[in-house]
């Protein structure tokens, strides 16, 4: 989008970066199968989990199901260096190949504290970086027949998931 809109005439030749031919690819090969998930009724997810997520300024956890089931790593020094949402988007990440043995084939109701990272994770970025991140997270669910709803809820009611986040 912002390739074409930045080009002199409807005529000029447009410069794809790789992120954007990975994902006309996928557009390509995936649209038809994608398209009828949301229609498959004869399989549902067969249970559902929460997980409550959320990154430190040092580190990443997620609690499953409220319990002791926790996911937690520390974050690199690249990784301490970006921004908030894209912390939160590895910590979404993390936890789900975290989880996976638990969560294959069910759906998944997601708490996070930052309302960015919540959309980026329904909708995608146009930021790259998060793009590339909601994508894995993306094929994540869709390679282990997850369903994800993410939703956003105050600081105050994820605490649980910030005290993790600093225990990695």
């Amino acid at each position: 989008q912002q390739a074409i809109a930045a080009a002199p005439s409807w005529q000029s030749q447009v410069h794809l970066s790789a992120n954007i031919v990975t994902e006309l690819n996928f557009w390509k090969e995936s649209l038809i199968s994608l398209n009828s998930r949301c229609c498959d009724v004869q399989k549902p997810p067969s249970f559902l989990h929460v997980i409550a997520s959320d990154a430190s300024d040092s580190g990443v956890g997620s609690l499953l199901n409220n319990l002791h089931t926790k996911a937690l790593r520390l974050l690199s020094e690249e990784e301490k260096q970006k921004h908030s949402t894209y912390r939160e988007l590895l910590a979404v990440s993390h936890a789900l190949k975290s989880f996976l043995p638990k969560i294959s084939h069910s759906r998944v109701k997601l708490l996070l504290d930052n309302q960015s990272a919540a959309r980026i994770i329904e909708v995608g970025s146009m930021k790259p970086e998060l793009h590339a991140l909601a994508m894995e997270i993306f094929f994540t669910c869709l390679h282990n027949g997850i369903s994800l709803a993410a939703q956003w809820i105050p600081r105050e009611l994820n605490e649980a998931a910030d005290s993790a986040s600093r225990e990695a």
